[in-house]
């Protein structure tokens, strides 16, 4: 299969955080593969004061490469713990959503 990857259209402000900004929010799309994942997380799951936030992401894609099989549940605990800050960790919030095989 594809590697995995970031999908960066629709960014934009988090929710919330410039009310005076009334634009359209940006949007973007992806087509998820039958057994593909989509993952949404926050960002403290992968931002570190001791590292530039590239090798978090970089971080992110290579366990999701080694865990790319697993089921849902099973891929968010391993993402977890594999990520988890070991100083002054922060909140960390994960949706895994999974496509089904046909």
């Amino acid at each position: 299969g594809t590697p995995p990857s970031l999908v960066w259209d629709g960014r934009s402000l988090p929710l919330d955080a410039d009310r005076a900004d009334r634009r359209p929010r940006a949007q973007g799309s992806v087509e998820l593969v039958p057994g593909g994942a989509l993952l949404l997380y926050t960002d403290g799951l992968i931002e570190r004061r001791s590292r530039v936030l590239d090798e978090g992401f970089a971080q992110l894609l290579a366990e999701l490469q080694a865990h790319r099989e697993a089921g849902a549940a099973s891929l968010a605990s391993a993402l977890v713990d594999a990520l988890r800050p070991g100083e002054k960790p922060d909140d960390v919030c994960l949706l895994v959503a999974r496509r089904h095989r046909r």
